[in-house]
């Protein structure tokens, strides 16, 4: 009995290991020649023409890959290009601001030395003014 499993079992292990390790065959027909088996019979141009589908289909796959690969370095390009922008228009915003403020002290600075400057040029008219009739009195104190 035992003898009776144990070659059963054998059976059984060579039976399924020939069903699922078979590997597929090629047979070469000749017109006319029945085929060994059921399937698909292609002439040698159909034949051509499903490898090299087969070869397009493996070249876009690996095309599709480098492009993805593309889309990902643009949109970390992207990323990038954001975070510098950012930064430079924080440093825009900043001299932006420091150039209004030394303009509007330039400003002020000359508002005020223009007022000083107004004064100084009466002061000075003033004096010419004054020395000038001191001097003609002079003068003519001199001729009387």
């Amino acid at each position: 009995m035992n003898t009776k499993i144990v070659l059963l079992t054998l059976c059984s292990f060579a039976y399924s290991s020939i069903i699922f390790a078979k590997q597929p065959q090629v047979y070469l027909l000749e017109k006319g020649q029945q085929a060994p088996f059921r399937g698909f019979i292609f002439d040698l141009y159909k034949e051509a023409e499903i490898r090299s589908k087969l070869e397009d289909y493996k070249l876009l796959k690996e095309k599709e890959s480098i492009l993805n690969s593309e889309i990902i370095n643009y949109k970390e390009l992207l990323e990038n290009t954001e975070v510098v922008l950012k930064k430079e228009q924080e440093k825009t915003v900043i001299w932006k601001n420091s150039a209004e403020e030394c303009t509007e002290k330039y400003i002020k600075t000359v508002d005020s030395r223009s007022n000083r400057d107004m004064m100084f040029l009466g002061f000075g008219v003033l004096l010419t003014l004054t020395s000038s009739y001191i001097v003609a009195s002079v003068f003519k104190n001199k001729e009387k």
